[in-house]
């Protein structure tokens, strides 16, 4: 099981006291918001799944601030233990543009696309406790970040950031199972992205720049049904090609590798020509792979 920071390790505790932080969800005031706090830290859970790790990290941040004295945010997260112990679904707060300053949005609409896309894909296959810390200090970096824009305001945004994203990191598993695969093809002894492969290309393009926490890895393919050996120069020159056209549709070259790349200086001086008329085999391989190490 992959380890996460203990429930307890959670670094907020003190911000709450320095300023006020605004609650984002309605909350009950008053007594009702006190009862359901004192609760709160009566709430045994049990168990190893997500909902358990979620419902301890939930009532661990709750009681922190009540101890800050943010009665009615400690309630609102109190409430989300609740509901985790219950097996009931528990999303993400939602990044408030009304209320969040907006130099702060653009960091946490990233984190917040990238904790959807693990918690669709990662969980149940060793993330859930990792998972569960990643959601509540998401929580916890948008409610801090929903105070007023000051230097304290800011600063105080950070540990809970820096919490999630440790988290992130952490994650691991067999991405493979959530990686996508397509192919474009090549004409005979052609590196010219053909009509039907740029089409290809800008939906991939597209997708991408929804997915900014995505990679790609590419890979050329040569017919050799006619020759002894593969043309690893005209691979790599397709894989070049290809990775090209998707920068010049605006995707940042760094997120996308070449297979053997490292070796291009040798590679690339291989000018033998392509033979056989096997139109599978001229080809790029291209695997998009979700890297969840997320530092936005």
């Amino acid at each position: 099981m992959i380890s996460a920071p203990p429930s307890h390790s959670f670094p907020y505790h003190g911000f709450a006291r320095a300023v006020r932080l605004v609650l984002l969800a309605g909350v009950a005031g008053g007594m009702m918001s006190a009862c359901i706090t004192t609760n709160v830290r009566s709430l045994k859970v049990s168990g190893s799944d997500y909902n358990s790790y979620l419902a301890r990290e939930y009532q661990a941040l709750a009681g922190m601030e009540q101890e800050g004295g943010d009665r009615d945010l400690s309630a609102h997260f109190a409430r989300k233990a609740f509901a985790a112990a219950k097996a009931k679904p528990v999303a993400r707060d939602v990044v408030d543009p009304n209320i969040i300053p907006v130099s702060l949005t653009p960091d946490l609409d990233r984190a917040a696309m990238a904790l959807d896309e693990a918690l669709s894909i990662m969980r149940g296959i060793g993330n859930d406790n990792a998972l569960a810390v990643a959601q509540v200090s998401f929580d916890c970096w948008v409610a801090q970040s929903a105070m007023q824009q000051d230097v304290l305001s800011v600063i105080a945004t950070l540990p809970c950031r820096d919490q999630f994203r440790n988290a992130m990191q952490s994650l691991s598993g067999d991405v493979d199972q959530a990686a996508v695969r397509t192919a474009v093809y090549f004409d005979t002894n052609s590196i010219v992205i053909n009509e039907q492969s740029r089409i290809v290309l800008m939906d991939l393009a597209v997708s991408m720049r929804h997915r900014p926490h995505w990679t790609l890895d590419l890979s050329g393919v040569t017919d050799t049904s006619g020759r002894n050996k593969p043309n690893p120069s005209l691979s790599m020159r397709r894989a070049i090609a290809v990775r090209n056209a998707l920068a010049q549709m605006g995707i940042d070259p760094d997120r996308i590798a070449v297979e053997n790349e490292e070796h291009a200086d040798t590679v690339l001086g291989d000018s033998d020509t392509e033979t056989g008329d096997h139109a599978e085999n001229r080809r790029v391989d291209i695997v998009a792979t979700p890297s969840f190490g997320f530092t936005g």
